[in-house]
């Protein structure tokens, strides 16, 4: 794990991407050591989860790079995994929790290979790093939100990858589960892993990330959260409204 926690796990440098003329990112450069927490913030409409697909390869890009563990993204290896919003999910979908867990081998499989015992193995341990093996057998449809959150975090884990991009896991959720997703995601980043993570929840951000990009289009601050959350980023990233919010008011100690 030493190891994990000094190298450098995703590297983004002007990276760019427009839909029709219009920019949706641009100017987008950072560097992540392995094993680190990342928090990205920014308004709706601001490219946070166009980044972590930018990243991931999933939409063209218009300039720039992205090299994850020194090389180009391979999503088919499993060294990069995808948790989406629950909300673009279709929970109507049959299938039990342990099914939708085991979706995350087919990558490594082939989808013409059936899953083996060992498949069936580390799609169960993963269920238990998120505390949701006693519900293996449960339709997915049964589940809360949050108890759906935990079993799309298995799903990725089960692709045994290094870095996991998150988007909005903490969303839809109540604040209980949120704290439990946050310590699940601290607990593996302690493991090594590395996780870039979207959330609209500032209040979490200088208790469990260890890093944190604010985006607005284009990169507006980035670092330690305690050293780039001032007032001024704030406004830059939000506009000056979110500053009436209580909460982050006393953020920002203002």
């Amino acid at each position: 794990m030493a190891s994990a926690l000094h190298s450098t796990a995703i590297e983004v440098h002007d990276l760019r991407v427009r839909y029709a003329s219009d920019d949706v990112i641009h100017d987008i450069s950072f560097t992540i050591p392995g094993g680190r927490l990342v928090g990205i913030i920014g308004p709706n409409g601001g490219g946070k989860t166009t980044l972590l697909k930018a990243i991931l390869g999933l939409v063209p890009t218009a300039g720039g790079s992205v090299r994850v563990n020194g090389g180009p993204v391979n999503r088919r290896n499993g060294e990069v995994a995808y948790v989406p919003q629950i909300a673009s999910v279709n929970w109507r979908f049959p299938a039990t929790v342990l099914d939708v867990v085991l979706m995350g081998r087919y990558g490594r499989l082939g989808w013409l290979r059936r899953p083996a015992a060992r498949d069936r193995e580390i799609a169960l341990h993963a269920l238990e790093q998120v505390h949701m093996a006693d519900l293996a057998a449960r339709s997915i449809a049964q589940l809360s939100g949050g108890q759906q959150q935990r079993v799309f975090l298995a799903r990725a884990l089960a692709q045994e990858p290094e870095v996991l991009l998150l988007d909005e896991p903490v969303s839809g959720v109540d604040v209980p589960t949120q704290e439990t997703i946050l310590h699940l995601l601290r607990d593996l980043g302690i493991e090594g892993k590395t996780m870039l993570v979207t959330t609209h929840h500032l209040q979490h951000l200088q208790e469990h990330f260890d890093l944190l990009l604010c985006l607005n289009r284009t990169l507006i601050a980035w670092g330690p959260p305690a050293a780039v959350l001032n007032q001024s980023v704030v406004e830059r990233t939000f506009g000056q409204l979110i500053l009436a919010d209580s909460t982050t008011a006393a953020l920002l100690g203002t």
